[in-house]
């Protein structure tokens, strides 16, 4: 009869590994989402309405402390000697529906506009119109950043969740098999007690 043989211990090591392998894609993203929102700022208009700004690969958004999103609407055109190019001549600006708001010191930013995605890189001269304030209430501020990815990011960890979840599980799973079956093959491993003297 062949003796069976118990799993080796090793095998929690590889639940560890696992475990902790399985983590490391949320710890990466969570760690590159916080070191982002802490260096995101956005940059002031040059004057009250109207700046210029540099497109380069991404799109750039346009923000500002009014807010009413859709309300305040905004054009772009590039800064070029040639009259023929076509990014030269004035055109609108992407305007999401649904507000996206950054806190800076006391500053809300509302996000109110996006450079679309077939912009080329280069200098574009972006006019925004004003809102007019309430009585007594400040004049409205416009500035420009980087465009965040909202959805990518909450995307990637929710993946990274998945997989993290999935680790856990798989890892706890290999946990119980093992232990499981080194206990039925290797039996209790109580106190032995020595055979009672034979009866006269």
């Amino acid at each position: 009869m062949t003796e069976l043989k118990a799993p080796s211990r090793w095998w929690y090591a590889v639940a560890a590994a696992i475990f902790v392998l399985g983590f490391v894609p949320l710890v990466v993203l969570g760690t590159n989402a916080v070191s982002g929102l802490l260096d995101y700022d956005v940059h002031e208009f040059d004057d009250s309405s109207s700046t210029e700004l540099q497109v380069d690969g991404d799109p750039v958004a346009i923000y500002s402390t009014y807010e009413g999103v859709g309300s305040v609407r905004c054009s772009g055109a590039a800064v070029s000697d040639d009259p023929s190019d076509a990014t030269a001549q004035p055109g609108s600006l992407e305007h999401p529906v649904w507000d996206f708001t950054y806190t800076r010191n006391s500053d809300v930013w509302h996000r109110v506009a996006v450079t679309p995605d077939d912009w080329t890189d280069g200098t574009y001269e972006i006019t925004c119109n004003l809102v007019s304030p309430g009585a007594g209430e400040s004049q409205p501020q416009l500035a420009y950043a980087d465009n965040p990815s909202v959805l990518g990011t909450a995307l990637g960890l929710l993946i990274a969740v998945g997989v993290a979840g999935s680790a856990a599980l798989a890892a706890l799973v290999i946990v119980i098999v093992v232990a499981v079956k080194r206990s039925r093959i290797n039996g209790p491993t109580g106190p032995r007690f020595p055979n009672a003297p034979p009866p006269y």
